[in-house]
Order: C-alpha cells, then sequence, then structure tokens
C-alpha cells in the first residue's frame, strides 16, 4: 500500500503519526551521507551573499576575485529551528474526490508531520508558531497535536526566533499585496522560508464538463454558476498560471525557496526536496 493510499485511511491521530513516521523514514534513508550547512568551523563552500546575511559573513578575498559577493559557509555543527506553519484558512478544506485525496489542510499538515520526524530525528529543533521549541523525537506525537490545532493566520505568527528557517504551506489563495507583506516581513526577521504552494489536483486542470456551480469556502464568497465549464478551461489555467507565477516572484523577491505540491502525490516526493535543503543544500 502507498503512503497517500495510507494517508486517505488514517482517520486517527496515532495512525497519522505512524504513517508519518514512515515517510521520514524514507526521506533519512533518502538522504543519507550528505554534509549539513551552519555554524561551524569546518569550511564547506562559499555561496552569494544575500540581504538578510550579516555583513561579517561576506569573504571579502573570495568577493575581491569575482563579481559577486560571497559569505563563506561551514558544516553543520549546532542545531537549527525549522518553523513549521500550514494555512488553516476554508479553502484548505477542499477536495475535488474525498474518497481518493485528501483535504489541502490533511495533506499540508501531513507533510509537516512527516518533516517534523525527520528533523527530529536529525536533532533539529521544530516550532509551531504560539508555542516553544520542540526537541527529541518522542516530541513527534506533540508537534502532531500542535498542528492539528494550528490556526494563526501567517500576518499573525506570534514572536518567532530570528535566524530560524520556516517552512510555509498554503494554497496561495490570498492576495497577493498582503502575502508580500507578510513574507517580506518574516524575511526582514531573519527567517528563511520555504513556500510551499498546495493544490487538489481539479484546481490545476479543472476537469468538469457541462454546468456546474462554484461553492467558495471562504466567508462572504459567492456561488459562481457556469453554463459549460469548458468554455472557460483555457481562461482559468491561464489564470492560475499567472498566480502562481505572482507567488513565485513573491517569495524569491524575499530570497525564500519555491515549491509546488499536489495533494494527489506521494508524501515523500514532496518531503524529501525540502528537508534536503534544509539539512544539506546550499542556501
Amino acid at each position: 500500500m502507498s503512503e497517500f493510499a495510507e494517508l486517505l485511511q488514517k482517520d486517527s491521530l496515532p495512525d497519522l503519526i505512524v504513517a508519518a513516521e514512515r515517510v521520514a523514514m524514507n526521506v533519512i534513508q533518502g538522504s543519507h551521507g550528505r554534509r549539513r550547512v551552519g555554524m561551524g568551523e569546518s569550511f564547506w563552500q562559499f555561496r552569494s551573499y544575500l540581504p538578510s546575511d550579516p555583513v561579517r559573513s561576506i569573504d571579502w578575498r573570495q568577493s575581491a576575485k569575482r563579481d559577486n559577493t560571497y559569505i563563506r559557509q561551514t558544516e553543520w555543527e549546532a542545531a537549527q529551528t525549522v518553523i513549521l506553519w500550514h494555512d488553516a484558512s476554508g479553502s484548505m478544506d477542499y477536495s475535488s474526490d474525498p474518497a481518493k485525496f485528501p483535504t489541502k489542510k490533511r495533506y499540508a499538515m501531513f507533510l509537516l508531520l512527516s518533516l517534523a520526524g525527520a528533523l527530529l530525528r536529525g536533532g533539529e529543533n521544530v516550532l509551531v508558531p504560539g508555542h516553544r521549541p520542540l526537541q527529541g523525537y518522542p516530541s513527534l506525537p506533540h508537534v502532531a497535536e500542535l498542528l492539528m490545532q494550528q490556526g494563526r493566520p501567517l500576518s499573525d505568527l506570534g514572536k518567532l526566533p530570528r535566524d530560524a528557517h520556516g517552512v510555509f504551506v498554503t494554497d496561495g489563495l490570498i492576495d497577493t499585496e498582503e502575502l508580500a507583506q507578510d513574507v517580506q516581513q518574516l524575511a526582514l526577521n531573519r527567517i528563511d522560508g520555504h513556500f510551499v504552494h498546495i493544490l487538489d489536483p481539479a484546481e490545476k486542470s479543472l476537469p468538469f464538463s457541462g454546468h456546474a456551480v462554484f461553492t467558495g469556502l471562504e466567508e462572504g464568497e459567492e456561488p459562481q454558476k457556469i453554463q459549460d465549464v469548458r468554455t472557460i478551461r483555457a481562461a482559468y489555467q491561464e489564470k492560475l498560471e499567472q498566480h502562481r507565477k505572482a507567488l513565485k516572484t513573491i517569495v524569491k523577491a524575499a530570497g525564500w525557496f519555491f515549491h509546488e505540491a499536489g495533494t494527489e502525490a506521494a508524501a515523500t516526493d514532496a518531503v524529501l526536496p525540502i528537508y534536503e535543503m534544509l539539512m544539506f543544500s546550499k542556501r
């Protein structure tokens, strides 16, 4: 049975934790043997300077040799804190086919829980906004409970530790100007972010045909009646692509990483690249 099929069948929190633990182990095994960037003394590599980096980290000798500004990165020696947040707004409750796909909110929570399992096993700290950082693999059930209860908007995450990393999962169905302000504010607080744009398969392809009524999940949204969905499919997909590009521009402007995930995808495939970038890859 695949991870995805298991996820659909898990109704209890303990079962979800067990499924997330299996994904975490797959992720760790897939990343075994690579080095981690962090605050150590052993030199690893140079990378381009970002506005969020302290000036003292610049390697002026190396920068003078090239047409860019570079900082020195050393191998990981100290634990880092990773903030885990998922969008809990009404649109995240959508699933086009509950028999095949979990809701976006459920899938987002599962991705973060799986990532938390891998991070905790690797000696890192995880933090759900509004709560203290948690350490050690036995903390995973507590992380699961906090993720299930999470409801803070991105604009109100409370006090966060500076120089932390963050993984933020959302469908991005928000005013882009508001989102840009939230992301920039987090970046100014030296949060190194990974933005995960998550969608249901039907939201990507709009596979419906004939007459349809689309009911909004957010407060105040009016139902939209379409006589023949096929007549708007091309325009819809163009609009969706424009929105995706706008989200990516916002994320890149903050020096963050942009990821995409669909609720039909295996959890390991979505978690592994984020885990590797957090633990091993250059920024």
